[in-house]
């Protein structure tokens, strides 16, 4: 089959090879690839920037949608032929350091990292949605968000904090969204958002406290200098969810300003929540599809495609924050022209 490998860190040492494929093991579906979803942290992985990083040579991508060509032993939960929706690293990331490698025509995926794609839900919906949604589902659900509470989303512009404006508003809360853009500024808007706030202002955290006393939880993507300022916006026993660093920096709290607003400061790791507690994250994830079956969140729709041949821009582009339109890879073709998705202009 033919797939992306990565022999380093520097998009001059990937390259579109044919590898061999081997058969499923125990626990262990056999996926041909329809869609590969491209995101910031791809980027991140694929270059060597990431908390947890593969050993080279190693197949990029951590996510993907595909119909399941055959099944290893003792796995019941699909059968050929059905679709599925898949993401992250193979079980025991720290030691085995392996992603599942999406970014090719075909890859072996542990059958604790998939669920059917539901019947009503579009590939393009659904190829990138696991990561960004349930990342932000899970830290709601670790944040306790209930009906009236305020929650502060930063970055809100972004996959993960796009997901978590919708979802917040469809949990009952009101919603500030801090972005860094007119357009992401109108985009969390129209995802439900109550209130936006530009974060290139410098005075917005006056804004923030300006809507409300005080929030009561907030949902952190990005880290930088941007946490300590959100932080001072908790009303006192507030919550603060860490979720990445897209800024760059890990920030460095000041512990007195936990004790002084009786603060929570709780990290969100999906990846190891899906590999501690595999029955709790599956249940958490049809919860999650509920919401998206009855219309109160949308995933979004419209992306650019490329092919694996196009790897190294595609990776550049998904490394930009800036970059306002979903990426993924058809692996299918030998050579794809990047165009407007479904529902594009």
């Amino acid at each position: 089959m033919r797939a992306v490998v990565a022999r380093g860190w520097e998009p001059s040492e990937f390259s579109t090879e044919v590898v061999d494929e081997r058969a499923p093991r125990p626990g262990e579906v056999a996926v041909s690839i329809t869609l590969a979803g491209v995101s910031f942290g791809d980027a991140l992985i694929a270059t060597g920037r990431y908390q947890i990083v593969p050993k080279p040579p190693f197949i990029p991508g951590s996510e993907g949608i595909g119909v399941v060509t055959s099944v290893g032993p003792g796995v019941t939960e699909v059968t050929p032929g059905d679709k599925v929706m898949f993401y992250g690293f193979v079980p025991g990331p720290l030691r085995r350091r392996c992603t599942i490698g999406t970014f090719a025509e075909r890859a072996v995926v542990p059958c604790t990292n998939l669920i059917r794609q539901p019947e009503g839900m579009s590939d393009a919906a659904a190829v990138l949605f696991r990561t960004s949604f349930e990342t932000a589902f899970y830290a709601l659900t670790l944040g306790r968000l209930k009906p009236g509470e305020t929650a502060l989303v930063l970055g809100a512009g972004g996959a993960i904090g796009s997901a978590a404006v919708q979802l917040a508003k469809a949990l009952g809360g009101t919603v500030i969204a801090l972005a860094s853009t007119e357009s992401k500024l109108s985009t969390a808007l129209d995802n439900g958002a109550d209130h936006a706030v530009d974060s290139r202002s410098p005075e917005w955290r006056q804004e923030v406290e300006a809507v409300d006393r005080g929030v009561d939880l907030i949902v952190d993507p990005v880290g930088g200098d941007v946490t300590e300022r959100a932080l001072r916006t908790l009303r006192f026993g507030g919550r603060h969810l860490v979720v990445g660093f897209a800024a760059g920096p890990v920030p460095r709290i000041p512990a007195n300003l936990l004790i002084m607003k009786a603060a929570t400061l709780v990290g969100v790791n999906l990846l190891r929540f899906n590999e501690e507690f595999p029955d709790q994250a599956r249940a958490m994830v049809t919860d999650l599809l509920v919401h998206v079956e009855q219309g109160r969140v949308s995933p979004p729709t419209d992306y650019e495609e490329f092919g694996l041949d196009d790897v190294a821009e595609v990776l550049t582009r998904a490394g930009d924050r800036a970059t306002p339109t979903r990426l993924v890879i058809n692996p299918a073709p030998s050579r794809h022209v990047p165009r407007p998705g479904p529902g594009a202009p």
